[in-house]
């Protein structure tokens, strides 16, 4: 279970980001989260595994609070991983196979666990053939497909993606969502939560969907009902 408990947010120049937010998403759902460009879905994300530390509330996972010594930090981000919308900020490594082993690498795992998380992963995803492409001569739904399999080799509980179809051809977009609802239905592959600034991106197969409303962004939703919105009027 992820849950955020009235949080509230705001970055060095005092604008508020976020307002007295609370979510729930039960275990194996798969949600969406809509708002507008600059609703705060990004913000909301980084909280759920402590890239961001709110000013006021608490983030839990599994009901245990969010704490954010290394310790526990590092223990958050094994549990919960993080797609960002623009995988250039993701994709670092020479070739597509380095760039997947990186974080089982940086577990500590011999080195046979790792080449078979990262063939795993690769195919999981439908890029299997690509290990040994430089990630600068690939498509960007190529792109999004290798950053999902660098989470997807972490065997994180939870996974976010944060607008996962933005800057995408419409052929493109549609071919993420179809793989994200496959992964989704595949076991002991996670798929919790993604954000979009349209509801065409939700997909079909989106099982709940809450709205982050701006100005600032508030809102309280459990998401337990499909296709239900739950929103509170901006202040």
């Amino acid at each position: 279970m992820l849950e955020a408990r009235n949080i509230s947010y705001s970055y060095d120049d005092d604008s508020q980001a976020l307002k007295n937010v609370s979510l729930k998403i039960n275990d194996g759902e798969m949600a969406a989260i809509l708002g507008k460009n600059g609703a705060g879905k990004s913000t909301l994300f980084l909280h759920f595994n402590g890239i961001h530390e709110p000013d006021d509330g608490e983030i839990l996972i599994d009901g245990e609070k969010l704490k954010y010594n290394k310790k526990a930090l590092i223990k958050c981000r094994q549990k919960v991983g993080i797609v960002f919308q623009n995988p250039d900020n993701q994709i670092f490594a020479p070739s597509v196979e380095e760039d997947v082993a990186f974080g089982p690498l940086n577990l500590k795992l011999p080195m046979d666990e790792v080449q078979n998380r990262v063939e795993e992963a690769l195919k999981k995803v439908g890029m299997e053939g690509f290990e040994k492409k430089a990630p600068h001569h690939l498509s960007g739904g190529q792109k999004k497909r290798v950053a999902i399999a660098g989470i997807l080799a972490m065997r994180p509980e939870i996974m976010i993606l944060d607008e996962p179809t933005a800057g995408l051809d419409p052929q493109g977009a549609i071919k993420i969502m179809n793989l994200l609802s496959e992964l989704n239905m595949v076991a002991n592959t996670p798929l919790r939560l993604h954000g979009t600034h349209t509801k065409g991106s939700t997909h079909c197969s989106t099982g709940s969907i809450a709205h982050l409303l701006a100005s600032p962004p508030t809102f309280s939703a459990d998401i337990d009902d499909a296709c239900r919105f739950s929103t509170l009027p901006s202040p």
